[in-house]
């Protein structure tokens, strides 16, 4: 079995924002998360979540290694996925999924020309380009929806965990 290794080149917001160099932000075997993907993927997030880079940089970079490490989580769960033969995922599958994420981000960023000047591109650059990753994403949670289906966890399991672990767990209110 191959084993899943990958490298974060990360810079920081600042001076990613001055600099336009595209290159690779992540790799995850032959699957490779690019600087322009992950900035892209930011800027969705940040338009989602209301966040402004300009007022408040440090949420944006929080953002930021967030988004990355969910990009490598995916790669991996992808890699994986592409064993698996029984996935499939249709054209049309994707584009819906690519219908609503692009309703989405038009609807919270307050019109098309805003989402536009956010994205820095045209919506239908943008559907063009993130197409293969929204096929990518889908694969992805199909996989890992059936890896979780298999697994069964009963009460006398959660008790079990929680007595081994109890020390480590964070304290809740109780409501």
């Amino acid at each position: 079995m191959k084993k899943l290794v990958f490298f974060i080149f990360f810079l920081p917001f600042a001076q990613a924002q001055n600099l336009f160099v595209d290159g690779v932000a992540a790799l995850v075997e032959d699957k490779i998360v690019l600087k322009s993907d992950l900035n892209q993927m930011v800027n969705m997030m940040a338009i989602q979540q209301k966040i402004d880079p300009n007022k408040n940089p440090n949420k944006y970079l929080e953002l930021q290694r967030s988004v990355l490490n969910s990009m490598v989580d995916q790669k991996i769960l992808l890699e994986l996925a592409e064993k698996d033969t029984t996935i499939e995922v249709g054209e049309k599958e994707v584009d819906q999924a690519l219908d609503l994420q692009v309703e989405n981000i038009i609807r919270q960023a307050g019109g098309k020309e805003a989402a536009e000047k956010m994205l820095q591109q045209s919506i239908k650059s943008f559907r063009a380009e993130f197409w293969l990753e929204m096929k990518d994403k889908i694969t992805s949670e199909k996989f890992q929806q059936k890896v979780l289906s298999k697994i069964k966890v009963s009460k006398k399991d959660v008790f079990a965990f929680f007595e081994s672990y109890k020390d480590s767990l964070p304290i809740f209110p109780t409501e």
